[in-house]
């Protein structure tokens, strides 16, 4: 919540603003994560995270699940499009939605 003060003073309008307060949410990932992109690794697999998370929020939970590539910022609608791109570069793929 933001607090505003307005004062108008020898003709000029000026205003404060003040920060009461931040509130910040994550997602949180599930118990067996870690592991499982451990297991996928261990198979020779390329685990790629593809999600519409602004870069900064994609690159924690990434980095707290042990993903190295990371995709931010996509659209659902254009995830299709990511897809193929990484498939044009010659990717074989797998692909796992998640909420």
């Amino acid at each position: 919540m933001n607090r505003v003060s307005l004062t108008l003073l020898k003709g000029h309008l000026e205003m404060r603003v003040q920060s009461a307060g931040l509130l910040a949410v994550a997602d949180t990932l599930k118990d067996n994560s870690v592991a499982a992109v451990k297991k996928l690794e261990s198979l020779g697999l390329n685990v790629i995270m593809l999600t519409g998370d602004n870069i900064k929020t994609a690159q924690a939970i990434a980095h707290t699940a042990g993903i190295k590539n990371v995709i931010p910022e996509v659209l659902p609608e254009d995830k299709v499009l990511e897809i193929k791109k990484l498939q044009a570069e010659g990717k074989k793929s797998l692909w796992l939605m998640m909420g």
